[in-house]
Order: structure tokens, then C-alpha cells, then sequence
């Protein structure tokens, strides 16, 4: 082996985060890794951002794993209707091509615009001559894996389709900003802005970005609520509004640098696609096989998923103000120093001319403030690296961004001295990812913390099924069942449920002979429930029961 830096993008920019590190001199990169830089390079074309592009990327590599799965002698599949294939079948050339058509289909069916270009992709990554047999069952495995996760997904609360309201992953929950871009009635609230679409140059009024993703579909979470914090005052604080003001006024080349680096705005890969580009780094120091990269991608991919579906409920749940309305509202009428804009350093000013450290055109993300969204997404993506590696040390001893001199701020022009960022874990990473959205005055740190937190459970309990899926140890584990007397006497049954296995509700009235309630049905949400209606004077005693129907 030789040591090696590994460079992935970091930013729409150019600039690079890397790490030294012994890498594997043999190294050839599986197709996992070249089907999620086509789907990172899909998001950036298409603007996609950040709660759409976790979704995005479980979705190819939860396809991309069920393929791989079919040839695997123990692990569980996420969704119903695929087979295990026979152990004949099972070589490394057919796993590979039933990955290929996995995620082909998942992609095109996410970006139809860019069909061409995974065309392109299959071909070159699958036999380009006349499939034999073996291939075409190969690629049937995976366009099987794929149908089925779009059926899943298609229904999953995103509105991917339009057909809950009109237009692509529009809103379903019926939100209603209590702030115009002219007026604050709640200065408590989030108030949308007038901005310039940088896709179009068309001044617009922001809209919340999908303010119904708490009903989205997770992997792990049992609701889109349970890591869902406290949330009060509801009014920022003077010291909140003054730490917002006091980081811009701090501002240097070191602060600016990793304002932007980890920005990731639309049209870049978003911010949990960066982290899609980190664990490309970890696979190719570790010198990853397929088998360990189709694991990898996706115990990331679902942490990312649910870790969106946990930020957003916060943010539609409190709907909070964020600095740009705080700072301008309260501290209106009074002398501040802060950032004055491009090129003009700090400067003094009254704080309703008070600025983020963001693009002009468009200084404040379409969503409210609480909880950072940044910081969830890397602390979830942060356990799971570390998880999987077994320390959270960065590979070589340090990861590291170089800002060359007048040559990376978008915002402004600089950094004025060439300026390196380092950290030692994936921790230290995931907590500058966060810090960076305090110091470019999108957040205080009461939104960092929290975040870091929920980001932390997303991760962890994300990546401790994913592993009971690899095992097939979900085939094994317990079931719980909780029960509710409703006053018409009704009973209400509960039970959590993994997506894809089979569950059964069973009653008994004497605990020794168990009869079945209902028929057996396929878990495709997180929760399972029945309402039975006992027979007058009857007591019945129930439980739920995994039902061996998977393939």
C-alpha cells in the first residue's frame, strides 16, 4: 500500500475536503460508488435540496441493497415481492449488474430530465454486448428491487408525483406563513423573504420548503416526532440575537472559509450529499469491495433520510424566526458592528440593515430556523462513520480543507491568505458543519445543540437496523404490542414493525390456544395497528407475531 490523499467536492465552488491515508494501492473504485456520484451529480444539476436529496439518496442505495440482498445467503430485504437467488447464481459479475439496474431505474425515475445520462451509465457499467441469460436475470433482480421501492416510495408522504397537490414534492400539510415579506405580524415567526432565484435571476417570495416532511415515510424512526426537542422562549433572546451579531462582527478568512465550505446551496450535492461524498472517501481508504460499499451507502443513506424527516418536523412543528427577521426586528433603532457585505468587512450599522454572511441575492434559507439542519444531517452521518469503521478518527489523523488565496469565497472575493481547515474526527467535522451556519449568521446556537443531538439518535438508530438487516437478525428479534380501551369498547392494537416482513395479530382467551385476528399483511410504515371489537363479556388477550412469508 501507499499513502494517497482522496479529494471528493465539497462545494459548488470547486474546492476540496480531504484526507490522507493508507489507501489500498489496488483500489478500483465498485459501482456503487459510480452510481452515487451519478446521483450527487443529479442533484446538483437539478438544484435538488437538502430534505429531497436524503431522500433521493435512501432511496437508490435502499434499491441498490435489496438487489445486492437477493444474492446474499442471510441478509433481509426492506420491501416484499424479491427473491433470494440460488446459490449458483450468486457471483460477484451478477450482484454487480443487478446493483447497476437497481439504481438506473431509482435515478431515472427521481430525474427523468437526465434519463440519457444513466442510459449512458448502464452501458458502460454492464455487459455491452447481448445479455446471456445469467445477466438478464441479474438485471431482472434489479429492476425488481428498483419497481419496489418506487411502489413504496411513491406513497410515502413525499408527493413526489403531484398527485397530493399540485406540483413535485409541493405542500400537503396546508401551511400558511403568519409573516408577508413586507410585514411581521409574529416576530416570533418565520418570515419568508423576497429573493432572487438564482436558477431563473427572477426575484420570488420565498416558500417553505416541504413543510409536510414530517409525514414522509422513515427507516428507523418510529415517529417523525420522537427525537422532537423543546422549543421555548418562542421569542429569541437578546442573547442569541447579540451572539448572531457578535459572530458576524468576528468574521476572518477562517470563519468565512468554512461558512462556505460547508454551505452546500442549490447547486451543489446539498449538505447530505456531502457526506455521500465523505463515505466515498472512507470506502476507498478502507478499499471497499462491493459487498462492504452497498452496507455503507446505505446505513448512511437511511441516517440522512430519517435525520431530514426529524429536522423538518421541528421546523414545522415551531415554525421559528430566523436572524435575518430577529436581528432586524428587535434590535431595530440601535448601533451594531457586523459583516457590512461583499468586500466592505465589518462595519457599523443600525440593525435593521443587519445582513447574513450568505449570497446577496439570497440570504436565508426557504424554512424556519429551529433546529439546524446542517448539524442533524452531519452528526447523523458522523455515527454512522464511526460506527462502521470502528473509530471516529479520521483515516491518516486529519481531515482537511485548503481555501487558496482569492480563489474559493463566492460571497465575497477571498480568502485574503490561503486558509486550511483541519479536524481530527468525523465529530469535529459534523460540529463545524454546524458552527458554520452560527458564524454565516443563519443560526444561534440554540439550534446547533439540539440539533447535534437528534442528528446523533438519527444516526445511531438508523445504523443499528441497518445492521439487523444485514444479519437477518429481524427475523429473530422480539415483537412489542401495546393496546388502548376506547370508550365504545373498541380496542386499539400497536405494534412497531419493520418495513418489509410480515406481521399477524393473534387474540386468545384462555393463554393457551392462539387464533388469528387478522390475515397476514406486509409492514411497509413503522407502526402496525388493529381495532378489534370483542365480543360482549368475552376477555381476550393479544399479541403480535412476525409471520415467515418473505421469499
Amino acid at each position: 500500500m501507499k499513502r494517497r490523499t482522496f479529494l471528493a467536492q465539497a462545494s459548488v465552488s470547486g474546492a476540496s475536503v480531504a484526507f490522507s491515508s493508507l489507501a489500498h494501492a489496488a483500489y478500483v473504485p465498485s459501482v456503487v460508488i459510480t452510481w452515487n456520484q451519478a446521483l450527487l451529480a443529479s442533484i446538483a444539476a437539478t438544484r435538488t435540496q437538502a430534505p429531497v436529496a436524503a431522500r433521493a439518496i435512501s432511496m437508490v442505495h435502499e434499491a441498490v441493497y435489496n438487489a445486492w440482498a437477493a444474492y446474499d445467503a442471510v441478509a433481509a430485504f426492506t420491501l416484499s415481492g424479491l427473491t433470494r437467488q440460488p446459490l449458483a447464481a450468486r457471483t460477484t459479475t451478477a450482484k454487480s449488474i443487478a446493483v447497476c439496474w437497481a439504481a438506473s431505474a431509482v435515478l431515472a425515475d427521481l430525474f427523468p430530465t437526465r434519463q440519457s445520462v444513466f442510459s449512458a451509465l448502464l452501458a458502460s457499467t454492464t455487459p455491452s454486448t447481448g445479455l446471456s441469460t445469467a445477466d438478464a436475470a441479474a438485471a431482472a433482480v434489479g429492476r425488481n428491487a428498483a419497481n419496489a421501492l418506487l411502489a413504496m416510495r411513491h406513497v410515502d408522504g413525499a408527493n413526489q408525483l403531484g398527485d397530493l397537490a399540485p406540483g413535485a414534492y409541493s405542500d400537503t400539510s396546508g401551511y400558511v406563513p403568519v409573516n408577508g415579506p413586507d410585514t411581521v405580524v409574529d416576530p416570533t415567526r418565520w418570515q419568508p423573504l423576497r429573493v432572487v432565484d438564482t436558477g431563473t435571476g427572477l426575484t420570488v417570495v420565498q416558500q417553505f420548503l416541504t413543510p409536510h416532511w414530517n409525514r414522509v415515510k422513515p427507516f428507523a424512526l418510529w415517529s417523525a416526532s420522537a427525537y422532537r426537542p423543546s422549543f421555548s422562549p418562542a421569542a429569541p433572546t437578546m442573547t442569541e440575537l447579540l451572539q448572531v451579531v457578535n459572530f458576524s462582527a468576528a468574521l476572518d478568512n477562517t470563519t468565512k472559509a468554512q461558512v462556505e465550505l460547508w454551505a452546500a446551496n442549490p447547486g451543489s450535492v446539498s449538505p447530505p450529499g456531502q457526506w455521500m461524498q465523505i463515505a466515498e472517501q472512507v470506502s476507498a481508504n478502507d478499499g471497499n469491495t462491493l459487498d462492504k460499499d452497498v452496507k455503507l451507502f446505505f446505513g448512511a443513506g437511511q441516517a440522512l433520510l430519517d435525520a431530514s424527516i426529524a429536522a423538518w418536523d421541528a421546523k414545522r412543528a415551531y415554525d421559528s424566526v430566523r436572524p435575518i427577521t430577529g436581528v432586524r426586528y428587535y434590535l431595530r433603532g440601535q448601533t451594531i458592528r457586523a459583516w457590512g457585505g461583499p468586500g466592505l468587512g465589518t462595519v457599523t450599522m443600525l440593525g435593521e440593515q443587519w445582513r447574513p454572511y450568505q449570497r446577496p441575492t439570497n440570504p436565508s434559507p426557504p424554512f424556519p430556523e429551529f433546529i439546524s439542519g446542517h448539524s442533524t444531517f452531519s452528526r447523523a452521518a458522523a455515527e454512522v462513520l464511526t460506527a462502521l469503521t470502528g473509530t471516529p478518527f479520521v483515516p491518516g489523523g486529519l481531515g482537511t480543507f485548503v481555501a487558496e488565496k482569492d480563489n474559493f469565497l463566492v460571497f465575497e472575493r477571498g480568502p485574503s491568505e490561503t486558509t486550511v481547515i483541519q479536524w481530527a474526527t468525523w465529530y469535529d467535522a459534523a460540529d463545524l458543519a454546524g458552527q458554520s451556519r452560527r458564524w454565516g449568521g443563519i443560526h444561534p446556537a440554540e439550534d446547533d445543540y439540539p440539533a447535534r443531538v437528534i442528528g446523533s439518535n438519527s444516526g445511531k438508530n438508523a445504523w443499528a437496523l441497518a445492521l439487523k438487516y444485514f444479519s437477518g437478525e429481524l427475523l429473530t428479534e422480539s415483537i412489542d404490542a401495546g393496546q388502548t380501551w376506547n370508550f365504545d369498547g373498541t380496542i386499539t392494537l400497536r405494534t412497531p414493525t419493520r418495513r418489509g416482513l410480515f406481521y399477524q395479530w393473534e387474540y386468545t382467551t384462555d393463554l393457551q390456544t392462539w387464533l388469528p385476528l387478522t390475515p397476514t399483511s406486509q409492514a411497509t410504515d413503522t407502526t402496525l395497528s388493529f381495532v378489534d371489537t370483542p365480543p360482549a363479556g368475552q376477555r381476550r388477550f393479544y399479541r403480535a407475531r412476525w409471520v415467515a412469508e418473505t421469499p
